[in-house]
């Protein structure tokens, strides 16, 4: 009888030191939480590179910033049409210019 208080005792720490590391919010996820913001932080630095790509191409294509060959190159993609002076390459199905 005198070994089961600390039978218990042991059990009770060995409980909460398993659900210290493994458990929902323990160590281990805790890691992996970091692990997956890191990464969405660079997702989002990544993403916000193309926007600001993409900002500058439209604002080349407004009012006084207007840029004719950006433009050119827009409508002739958009159209399709070319110059009796161009040479025309096509791309395989499915690929594109961008």
């Amino acid at each position: 009888m005198a070994v089961v208080p600390p039978c218990f005792a042991i059990g009770l720490c060995g409980a909460i030191w398993w659900n210290t590391v493994h458990g929902e919010r323990g160590t281990l996820a805790a890691e992996a939480k970091r692990r997956e913001i890191a990464d969405a932080r660079l997702r989002l630095a990544r993403l916000d590179g193309e926007r600001q790509q993409l900002e500058n191409r439209v604002n080349s294509l407004r009012g006084e910033t207007l840029d004719l060959d950006l433009l050119d190159e827009r409508a002739r993609k958009l159209l399709n049409q070319f110059g009796r002076d161009e040479l025309v390459i096509p791309y395989p199905p499915g690929q594109h210019l961008q």
